[in-house]
């Protein structure tokens, strides 16, 4: 119970949400697993949809789903400004790139670039309800078609899912069947639990621990090599939109409307600017 008043104590301190009791250094890692949809919802039942995690330094886990339509969709920019998992991101990334972990001149041109681009192309249109109402037509069909066998419904959900999202991103339209949808999310779901290893979060802390990564069963090396599986496949559809690209015709996904910019602004003898 003492324990307990001294954490409750800390929380209130540090005007943080209540969360699970912190280890010194190493905070709530030893409690994390990479099934992270277990744990969470765990900690959400004991300590409120909004609570602390420390990883090893504070994380705030917003747990419902208006809460976070309200604080970080409509309001996402007071958010930017999160600290940033270093290390991780020199790993997957090679820096502190993309369009959520940063607070920088890149990620704002690029975050701005992305919602117009997306709108551009019909993002949210009646084009893409019809695009998104066949495969869901086409779910419907195999599930009903399967009779008295068992049904996974979660792979014809992600098969279609990520049908959708090839299509805005790259323009390439896959049959339902196609293996790059599974094999990606096959990688992806790969990926998570190499960065949840509580190796990964100890670097955050510890970069100097990196250089001893053979002891913990070479994490970051797996991390590597999965990554780069992942990178391979999205090379690959980038250089097909750009087999296709015209850039005459109006963008028909993100990529085209990305090189389409960078050809606007190489024509007119303008900077490329952070993004691109």
């Amino acid at each position: 119970v003492s324990t307990l008043f001294h954490f409750q104590v800390l929380f209130s301190l540090t005007g943080l949400p209540p969360g699970p009791p912190p280890l010194p250094l190493i905070g709530n890692m030893r409690s994390f697993q990479w099934d992270m949809d277990k744990v969470f919802l765990e900690w959400k039942s004991r300590y409120g949809r909004i609570f602390t995690v420390w990883l090893p330094y504070p994380m705030i886990v917003i747990g419902d789903h208006k809460v976070l339509q309200e604080h970080v969709v409509k309001n996402g920019d007071i958010f930017l400004a999160k600290r940033n998992p270093e290390q991780m991101m020199d790993i997957i990334a090679g820096g502190q790139y993309g369009l959520v972990f940063e607070d920088n001149n890149i990620v704002k041109e690029q975050r701005k670039f992305a919602m117009k681009s997306l709108h551009d192309i019909g993002f949210g249109s009646a084009a893409i309800e019809d695009f998104v109402y066949d495969y869901a037509l086409e779910i419907a069909r195999r599930w009903k078609n399967s009779g008295e066998e068992e049904v996974d419904v979660s792979e014809n959900i992600m098969r279609a899912v990520g049908s959708v999202i090839w299509k805005l991103t790259f323009g390439i339209d896959l049959v339902f069947d196609d293996p790059i949808t599974m094999e990606f999310r096959a990688l992806r779901q790969a990926i998570i639990p190499l960065l949840a290893n509580r190796f990964m979060m100890f670097i955050e802390l510890f970069p100097i621990v990196r250089k001893f990564e053979f002891l913990f069963g070479n994490p970051e090396s797996k991390l590597r090599e999965a990554v780069k599986k992942d990178h391979k496949i999205l090379k690959e559809a980038i250089n097909i939109s750009k087999r296709y690209f015209n850039a005459d015709n109006e963008p028909r996904c993100y990529i085209e409307a990305f090189l389409a910019e960078q050809k606007r602004r190489e024509e007119a003898g303008i900077s490329e600017g952070n993004a691109f």
